[in-house]
């Protein structure tokens, strides 16, 4: 229901943590609306809030699905985007989500169940498991942190229109520990 909107607020989690991990478990009912349209989106759009000098919203990354056809999506610069998983998931099914954000390379992952889901295939043939940052701070900074997290939402003209569900549960933001060095003796 796209009235149900939720934008958790976080105290803002420092880019020294490196790497987030954002995770929800989400179950979609049926949907409801001519065959082939776009939408509703469901899933999460993860940003970093600045509020001075200027108010403005930078977008790490979004990762979800089209319930029109339940394919997975994700957004680029160019809008969102079908990910190269063309098999779609089912209705009435509980499935785990997961964004992997790395603040060190200003890149995003995604994953379904735990199994990485490639944004797009290559030229040559290899699964891309990494995108870019949707977009960058002022005057092309990095992103310094994760500071909130839409769910469920994406500005396209045609979802409003359409009806449908989904359920969250399980929603977590998590550090990633570094790997730390491992000394071998032979």
């Amino acid at each position: 229901d796209r009235n149900g909107l939720l934008t958790p607020s976080l105290a803002p989690v420092p880019a020294s943590m490196q790497i987030l991990d954002v995770s929800w478990d989400m179950y979609l009912e049926d949907f409801t609306a001519p065959l082939g349209q776009f939408g509703p989106y469901f899933g999460i759009e993860a940003n970093q809030m600045i509020t001075q000098p200027n108010f403005h919203v930078d977008v790490a990354g979004y990762f979800g699905v089209d319930a029109g056809t339940n394919n997975l999506v994700y957004q680029d610069s160019s809008g969102l985007v079908l990910t190269a998983a063309r098999e779609p998931i089912l209705d009435r099914e509980w499935y785990n989500f997961r964004m992997r954000l790395n603040y060190a390379t200003q890149r995003y992952s995604v994953f379904l169940n735990d199994v990485p889901v490639p944004f797009r295939i290559d030229p040559t043939g290899n699964a891309v498991l990494e995108q870019d940052f949707i977009n960058r701070g002022p005057m092309n900074s990095p992103l310094v942190s994760l500071t909130d997290l839409t769910m469920a939402t994406f500005e396209d003209p045609s979802s409003p229109a359409t009806s449908s569900t989904a359920y969250f549960d399980n929603f977590m933001v998590v550090a990633v520990p570094e790997p730390s060095p491992i000394l071998l003796l032979t």
